[in-house]
């Protein structure tokens, strides 16, 4: 089964590499928002759209990994309004300090909040990858990807980022349980 990804991932590895050096800033960025959310509880506009940025093009290249679109991911941070994956999240006008003190402890305390969903988005990402095998067979032979293995998938790729946005510090609510 993971032959068949291999192709997909060599032509996504200048995104890999890429998006795993931004990952890094991401995460410097991510500290001084929520050191700034500490003492005026507020992300600062820029920083929340630099990593908000990271998280989109992130989507981008998932959604074209899973065969959601044929359109090749731009490299960039921007919305992409014509791009057919988007991910938008409102700027807050204020933010949580204490979900911004949680963050700035390493983000243990957020992730133990979150581990739940980081239990079971670990075991449904593996099944995702068995759905999105069958999903390609069921494209090639009928043209089209099968509505209830989209759905599946795509559902998980929301909550996982829902999570992420939570964990970032993007949102202050608390993520469902949910693939809806």
């Amino acid at each position: 089964m993971g032959a068949l990804f291999i192709p997909k991932t060599l032509v996504l590895l200048p995104h890999l590499i890429v998006l795993g050096l931004l990952g890094m800033v991401n995460m410097a960025v991510v500290f001084i928002g929520y050191l700034a959310v500490l003492l005026n509880g507020r992300y600062p506009e820029g920083l929340f759209s630099f990593v908000l940025g990271v998280g989109r093009w992130n989507y981008r290249v998932r959604a074209w990994f899973a065969g959601f679109t044929d359109q090749y991911p731009p490299f960039s941070l921007a919305s992409g309004d014509d791009q057919p994956v988007r991910l938008t999240v409102d700027y807050p006008e204020s933010s949580s300090r204490f979900l911004a003190l949680l963050g700035l402890m390493a983000m243990a305390p957020k992730a133990i909040l979150l581990l739940p969903h980081l239990i079971i988005l670990s075991l449904l990402d593996s099944v995702s990858y068995a759905v999105t095998y069958v999903a390609f067979w069921g494209v090639l032979l009928t043209g089209a990807y099968p509505r209830g293995l989209f759905d599946f998938v795509f559902g998980i790729m929301k909550w996982q980022t829902r999570t992420d946005s939570w964990l970032l510090g993007l949102t202050d609510r608390y993520p469902p349980l949910s693939l809806e």
